[in-house]
């Protein structure tokens, strides 16, 4: 399979937060909290499996009674486990800019999670910048 190539990555907000992404803040929220969000399934934010600890894939499914397993019919989809204190960390949220598979660039949707967007055209030199705050952060604690 051939690995997707990304042209940019860009992160979309209001003015003020983009701002202070630009000099250097990167604000980020719980996992928890994206979970949260994410059960009103509304069309800004949609992903099913946010949280989700272990999807599990099963032909049938079966529950010992009596000693005898019975099989339990009506289960469609992957069973998805979350753990009962939720998956711990944090997220940082950007979108992946790739080649055009058609005639629109960027989904729409995007421009509502503010007025501004920033533009980074070298993510291995972004995602290199914030592994050294962490392993800087790391070692203060």
């Amino acid at each position: 399979m051939e690995k997707a190539k990304v042209l940019a990555l860009m992160k979309f907000g209001w003015q003020e937060h983009i701002a202070d992404f630009v000099r250097g803040t990167l604000y980020m929220n719980t996992l928890q909290y994206f979970a949260a969000l994410e059960a009103e399934a509304t069309d800004l934010r949609a992903d099913p499996f946010e949280g989700v600890g272990r999807l599990i894939q099963f032909e049938t499914l079966s529950v010992k009674i009596n000693d005898d397993f019975q099989p339990i019919g009506g289960i469609t989809g992957p069973l998805q486990w979350r753990p009962a204190g939720g998956i711990r960390g944090n997220v940082f949220c950007m979108y992946a800019l790739r080649p055009p598979q058609g005639p629109q660039l960027i989904d729409e949707l995007n421009f509502r999670f503010g007025d501004t967007f920033a533009l980074l055209t070298d993510g291995d030199e972004f995602f290199s910048c914030g592994s050294g705050a962490q392993e800087s952060s790391a070692a203060r604690n």
